[in-house]
């Protein structure tokens, strides 16, 4: 019940509530020995960290998955980690760190066809080289990700629609900022649902 409750939680944006529940699945899943359990409650954890802008947990809770997969021999989503201590660094300023994760977190899931954290590892070099300014290496990482399958809530069309407003390919940056306002915008709409539905529960 908890995981499922903490999965409306993180879709209507209720981030504490969210944290709160993983927290108690985590130390359920410690209690059973349950191994992937426990590190996908410490992605989960890394995850909503990095919602509520509280990074040095995130990043805390990347080493502690990495060091229990390590520990383990367990090797699902290893690179999500990698991308999110990539996200760490950007937040940090410390772009060169950023870049060195985020290309480790490419090669691990390129390696293991984890398609999805693929994507988000170049969607998030993509922001990296938007702030260098390099917007050939952005759009390069943007439109990679985007063609390995659909965004989560239309997020590359976001950061492209950006890098083609920076590149003055304007035609190409109000078609991307038009899908990503149209998405946010349902996205918005079913939020509003799913607050409806907590307050029965």
């Amino acid at each position: 019940i908890n995981h499922s409750l903490s999965a409306v939680y993180a879709k209507i944006e209720d981030h504490e509530s969210c944290l709160k529940l993983l927290k108690e699945n985590y130390d359920i899943s410690l209690n059973l020995g349950d191994s992937l359990a426990i590190l996908y409650n410490i992605y989960g954890l890394a995850e909503t960290y990095g919602k509520l802008n509280r990074y040095p947990d995130m990043y805390a809770s990347c080493q502690e998955a990495i060091r229990f997969q390590q520990i383990k021999g367990e090797r699902n989503a290893i690179g999500f980690s990698y991308t999110k201590i990539g996200e760490y660094f950007r937040v940090q300023e410390q772009l060169d760190s950023s870049i060195y994760y985020l290309n480790k977190s490419i090669t691990f899931n390129k390696a293991q066809g984890e398609k999805l954290l693929e994507q988000s590892a170049h969607v998030e070099m993509a922001r990296v080289y938007l702030i260098l300014d390099d917007y050939d290496q952005a759009a390069f990482h943007g439109e990679y990700a985007l063609s390995l399958g659909p965004s989560p809530g239309f997020e590359i069309e976001g950061v492209l629609a950006e890098v083609y407003a920076n590149q003055k390919r304007y035609e190409k940056a109000f078609e991307m900022q038009t899908l990503y306002a149209k998405e946010k915008e349902r996205i918005a709409n079913e939020q509003q649902n799913g607050k409806l539905i907590t307050k029965l529960l």
